[in-house]
């Protein structure tokens, strides 16, 4: 009887605050989406479909809400973080796949309540299997304020929207696929018109199945970056890429590709890129107990900083999960990023360079099969050589999760 009534409480909720309340998860394949705490739980079904939620509130005391060098500025933040997936299989054997995505946060500040927030972003996920192979089609919008991995030190509204398609053909030990994703960036306030871009990239994947749960690729992109209002930015880049994807142990699966990228902008005597680009993304399961996360990234970002076109984003993760006494898991976490600007600035007369890390430590205790409480804390720490962009910050949250 409870879990009927708050579902119908988080269906009313979500109908209540469309348009503000939309995060996504993507999964290494590309082709399932859903935060991983309801990947697995079933709740509710609609004939074929599966109906997945969960509410989180959290409350937050943050050291540095601002993110600023000196006088830091601390205070409470609730968060609340509702969730809603569908899944809908359809086929025989359930070969089609269809999947909704509602996901979002709402952040009520304490004392600077100019700094509340809703982020909030909703996916749609579409994958079939055609007799000589597959085809995908997603699409992910994002209407947020967040900071997290962005140049900004400051809440900024945006809209950012991602479509992609893919089409895969198969034959033998060979698969080769054809892909488009199109990505577009708007800001609210004006004073951002000139960083608002759009970026198309074409891509072509030849696949070979080097073991029965393991594929080599060979991975070619081509890119279009299109600023809105300034022509100047303009930029084009292609990139090769080899790599591995699925069973990589036994105990490992996930995606690894490395190669080499060359960016090139319309602006005389402003450098682009031309180097090497790495991404992985890749999870052990070392027992039913006992899983970690890995998370590896290299590449040229757009920047928004004075007169550099991008950044080399330098970016490794790792996050464990232990689980212990049946109903309590420890998750420590560490992140390093290392950001690179190419060029000197007529203010300071110096490449900037920011050393970014943020570890954490969480534990999670299952009050029942569908509440769970959850403390942790967050250490963030970026050394920059513009002093203006050094911060230290710690979060300490509590929060409960209800998942049915």
């Amino acid at each position: 009887m409870f879990k009927k009534i708050f579902l119908l409480f988080i269906v009313s909720f979500f109908i209540l605050t469309a348009g503000k309340v939309f995060a996504k998860e993507s999964i290494l394949d590309g082709v399932r989406i859903g935060p991983q705490e309801l990947k697995d739980v079933e709740i509710v079904k609609i004939g074929a479909a599966r109906l997945k939620a969960s509410l989180a509130d959290e409350n937050q005391y943050d050291s540095n809400i601002f993110l600023t060098p000196e006088d830091p500025k601390s205070g409470y933040i609730n968060v609340i973080k509702p969730t809603l997936l569908l899944d809908f299989p359809m086929g025989i054997d359930e070969r089609h796949l269809i999947q909704l995505l509602y996901d979002g946060q709402i952040g009520l500040q304490g004392k600077y309540h100019k700094q509340d927030y809703v982020n909030s972003e909703v996916g749609f996920n579409g994958d079939f299997k055609l007799p000589f192979g597959y085809y995908n089609l997603q699409n992910i919008f994002d209407k947020t304020s967040d900071r997290a991995g962005t140049e900004f030190t400051t809440q900024v509204k945006r809209e950012e929207n991602t479509s992609a398609t893919a089409l895969g053909v198969k034959f033998n030990k060979f698969a080769f696929e054809l892909g488009y994703s199109h990505y577009m960036e708007n800001y609210v306030d004006n004073i951002y018109d000139t960083l608002e871009y759009n970026q198309d990239t074409y891509s072509s994947t030849l696949f070979y199945q080097l073991f029965p749960k393991t594929k080599a690729l060979l991975e070619y992109d081509y890119g279009v970056i299109d600023y809105k209002r300034d022509p100047t930015r303009v930029g084009t880049f292609d990139q090769v890429r080899l790599g591995l994807r699925g069973d990589l142990t036994g105990k490992t699966i996930g995606i690894v590709k490395f190669g080499y990228q060359d960016r090139k902008y319309n602006i005389e005597g402003r450098a682009g890129y031309n180097g090497l680009v790495a991404e992985g993304g890749i999870i052990t399961e070392f027992s039913e107990n006992t899983r970690m996360n890995i998370k590896l990234l290299r590449t040229a970002a757009e920047s928004i900083y004075l007169n550099n076109n991008y950044y080399l984003n330098n970016m490794a993760s790792i996050e464990l999960k232990q689980r212990f006494l049946s109903k309590f898991n420890l998750i420590p976490s560490l992140r390093f990023s290392r950001n690179l600007y190419p060029e000197f600035t007529s203010v300071l007369d110096l490449k900037r360079h920011d050393s970014i890390g943020v570890g954490g430590l969480a534990c999670e205790y299952d009050i029942k099969n569908w509440w769970q409480a959850k403390l942790a804390y967050q250490y963030s720490k970026d050394n920059s050589n513009v002093d203006n962009y050094d911060y230290t910050d710690h979060l300490v949250s509590f929060s409960f999760n209800f998942v049915i």
